[in-house]
Order: C-alpha cells, then sequence, then structure tokens
C-alpha cells in the first residue's frame, strides 16, 4: 500500500502479483474496483487455461508455479527468460510480444524453425547454440510448438 501512496519504488524486486495487483489499482485508482478486476481475470484465466497457452503462462508466474505444482517458476529469473525468449521470437519490429495460435479451435502457437534459431543466437553463448538447436530440431525440424516446449 505504502508504495502506491507514495508512488517511492521498493528496494526489492516485485513479485509478479504484486505486480499484477499494483498495475489494477493504478489503472482503476480504487481498490474496491481493482479486486473486482482482478477476480474477474483470474477467474478467466482459471477457465482458459485448457484452451489457451498465455492463461496458463500467466497463472504459472500469478500463483508462483503452484498452479502446476513447479516452484521454480516462481523465481525471477523464470519469468525474464520467458519474457526474454517471448521477445527474441517476436523479433524487433514485433507489434505484439506473444504471437496468436493459427485457429482459434486448436490454440497451438508454432514458431518456424528459423525463428527459434535466431532467438538462441540472441540468448545463449555461442559454445551452447549448436546443441541447443539440435535438441529443438529433433522434435520437429520446420516449426515448434511454444505450448508443448
Amino acid at each position: 500500500f505504502e508504495e502506491l501512496v507514495t508512488g517511492i519504488e521498493p528496494a526489492s524486486a516485485y513479485s509478479f502479483s504484486r505486480y499484477v495487483y499494483n498495475f489494477m489499482v493504478n489503472k482503476f485508482g480504487n481498490f474496491h474496483l481493482a479486486e473486482r478486476h482482478i477476480h474477474d481475470l483470474f477467474t478467466s484465466a482459471w477457465a482458459c487455461q485448457q484452451q489457451q497457452p498465455l492463461c496458463r503462462l500467466f497463472l504459472i508466474f500469478a500463483t508462483d508455479g503452484a498452479s502446476v505444482q513447479t516452484p521454480e517458476y516462481a523465481d525471477q529469473e523464470a519469468l525474464s527468460f520467458v519474457l526474454k525468449a517471448a521477445g527474441a521470437l517476436a523479433g524487433e519490429e514485433a507489434v505484439q510480444l506473444f504471437p496468436l495460435p493459427e485457429d482459434l479451435e486448436s490454440p497451438a502457437i508454432t514458431v518456424t524453425i528459423d525463428a527459434v534459431a535466431k532467438a538462441i543466437k540472441i540468448m545463449f553463448p555461442k559454445h551452447a547454440q549448436a546443441a541447443l538447436l539440435a535438441r529443438i530440431k529433433l522434435i520437429n525440424s520446420e516449426a515448434v510448438d511454444l505450448d508443448g516446449c
């Protein structure tokens, strides 16, 4: 509450769920409206998590991994890695961070191997790139299903 009122950033890093809460309070201007919208956001995310990979990803980070029994997702480095990977896959000219599924009936999100190779070159040291790309190509040599990773 103090950082919302004073505008002073805390000395330690925010958790993802705290960031979402503060964002909503700042957006709607009061706790009552913010909490109503947060409730709707989480209810919708829970309802859509089986069909929408982005909803599942949101819940993994918002629940510190509890939604999938993986507490390692509570680590800020995991969130940072996912966002950097999404940015590298999207490219510099992208207007949205995450690609949309090809069709809404099957919400799989695929990325070409060329885009994956570019992202690997951006994110990983040179000595690890070839082995990582070779492993990914074993899954599929043309495209990668992001939700299946």
